[in-house]
């Protein structure tokens, strides 16, 4: 789940002292204009987006919606296998390829017309290295 913020430091505050989430990253997407903070929470992730550049899909959806959640994310373990599946079924993607997403996953947006108004985040995290 992403959830868009104003303020990206005082959410990350927030998330840590009132619900105790564990803080696992913060990362810059200088291509898209926006900053990420992951937390842990439970078995799942919860992101906060905020934007650092007025033309990144982040601003536009604040001056559009203001804060609140943007997306819900899955993750998978084959992207490619899925996305196959999906356009096999006819369902709509927010672009033609997988990009890059926070620590280093692959990731692809499914339209919010094709799932209920929802826009559904697949993403596929990097493989870990077992030799380590």
């Amino acid at each position: 789940m992403a959830v868009v913020v104003t303020d990206l430091g005082e959410a990350i505050q927030q998330y840590r002292e009132a619900l105790q989430a564990d803080f696992h990253l913060r990362e810059r997407n200088e291509e898209q204009g926006f900053e990420v903070a992951a937390f842990r929470v439970g078995d799942g992730h919860v992101e906060l987006l905020s934007p650092f550049r007025s033309d990144s899909v982040i601003s536009a959806f604040l001056e559009k919606h203001g804060p609140g959640l943007h997306h819900v994310a899955l993750e998978v373990r084959n992207l490619d296998q899925c996305l196959e599946a999906l356009q096999a079924k006819g369902l709509r993607l927010t672009g033609s390829a997988p990009g890059r997403g926070t620590g280093g996953s692959r990731i692809v947006f499914v339209h919010p017309k094709s799932l209920f108004g929802t826009l559904l985040e697949l993403v596929e995290l990097p493989d870990e290295d077992v030799s380590s």
